[in-house]
């Protein structure tokens, strides 16, 4: 989903949602945040405040993208938040990941649990549990 409301976005400019396993074994969907930059010159404090937006919405994560390349206090900040554990794939991922566009036009993708992965991991989990064919 992309904001497509100009102005007082409160720092979200896209949301996706990736599936995790609660404490007790049911499924929920969390929230992925997007917030984009184009400013010159990037500074650690919007890590900072993209932060206090995930932590606001209750997402499980965020992407940073900016136009021009981070800044290595902005890569320290992000370092500091630590990351989030989805439990359903047994993954960890940055709490922030800083992506450039010109990373994005080269290709880079951005790594979110997808239902096609939970797919794949079921029937993994599913054939283990089977026994052995004779």
């Amino acid at each position: 989903m992309i904001n497509e409301k100009k102005g007082s976005d409160e720092g979200i400019d896209g949301t996706a949602f990736m599936m995790d396993r609660q404490d007790n074994n049911e499924i929920e969907m969390k929230k992925v945040l997007f917030s984009i930059k184009s400013d010159k010159a990037p500074h650690v404090s919007y890590i900072r405040d993209f932060y206090g937006t995930i932590q606001r919405e209750k997402a499980a994560m965020g992407y940073f993208i900016t136009l021009y390349p981070a800044t290595k206090d902005m890569i320290m900040e992000c370092n500091k938040l630590g990351s989030y554990k989805n439990k359903l794939m047994d993954t960890e991922y940055p709490m922030i990941q800083i992506v450039t566009v010109e990373e994005i036009l080269a290709g880079k993708r951005m790594s979110i649990p997808t239902s096609h992965q939970i797919e794949v991991v079921k029937s993994a989990q599913q054939k283990k549990d089977q026994p052995p064919l004779l």
